[in-house]
């Protein structure tokens, strides 16, 4: 009979924790974008989601925090970094009109069907406005690949 009260105690606690990482998840995806806000990309799109789409062996995901001005990033490669990393940042600050402005120059292409509006700058960086978030995908070296990743971090926030 202990036994079974036991189970059932571990189910009950398995059910809790299931719907917990499910309701942050939610609350993670449906936040307002209007001022910036803590978001974690690592989270909304895991390393095994991010090897599948890039077609690398990812197998490490390392938060980069708010570098170089994003609101929050993710370093993806393996454990003897022998993938062709990628970093995915995404920026939900009061700047992104203006950091959209500085980067959309020189020799770039203008992607369709990436968010909002997006584009693919030569130097394997890809851009994409989806509402009042930007999202930047940088060091892979295919486009299509790297839109990928954008689309899926775009699915993620909203």
């Amino acid at each position: 009979m202990k036994k079974y009260a036991l189970v059932a105690a571990l189910l009950l606690v398995a059910s809790f924790a299931a719907h917990a990482d499910q309701a942050a998840s939610t609350t993670a995806r449906t936040t307002p974008t209007g001022a910036a806000r803590s978001t974690d990309v690592c989270t909304l799109l895991p390393v095994a989601q991010a090897a599948q789409l890039s077609g690398q062996p990812y197998t490490t995901a390392a938060p980069t925090g708010s570098a170089e001005g994003w609101t929050s990033g993710c370093a993806y490669n393996n454990d003897d970094a022998t993938a062709q990393g990628v970093n995915v940042n995404i920026d939900t600050s009061d700047r992104v009109a203006n950091t959209w402005n500085l980067v959309h120059t020189g020799n770039i292409s203008e992607i369709s069907g990436v968010g909002d509006k997006a584009f693919w700058d030569k130097d394997n960086t890809l851009y994409a406005m989806s509402g009042k978030a930007l999202i930047q995908v940088n060091g892979l070296e295919s486009q299509g690949r790297s839109e990928a990743l954008a689309k899926a971090i775009i699915h993620a926030l909203h």
